[in-house]
């Protein structure tokens, strides 16, 4: 599922993508700061996550150091 914010802007298109396991609500604050500066932006969920669609699947978390 994408979501298309700030479409009357003409900056241009920034594709923000939250990561596997983030949702776009994560992204909300800067989202907002492209969209106050006059850009379009495109934000997605993968699938499987969040409100995506397709079949959600199990994740092992692994740290880097």
């Amino acid at each position: 599922m994408g979501y298309l914010y700030g479409l009357n802007n003409t900056k241009g298109l920034i594709i923000v993508s939250p990561g596997h396991r983030d949702t776009n609500d994560i992204k909300l604050p800067e989202i907002t700061y492209f969209v106050n500066k006059g850009w379009m932006v495109l934000c997605y969920d993968y699938t499987g996550c969040y409100r995506s669609e397709g079949d959600k699947y199990g994740w092992v978390h692994t740290s880097s150091y």
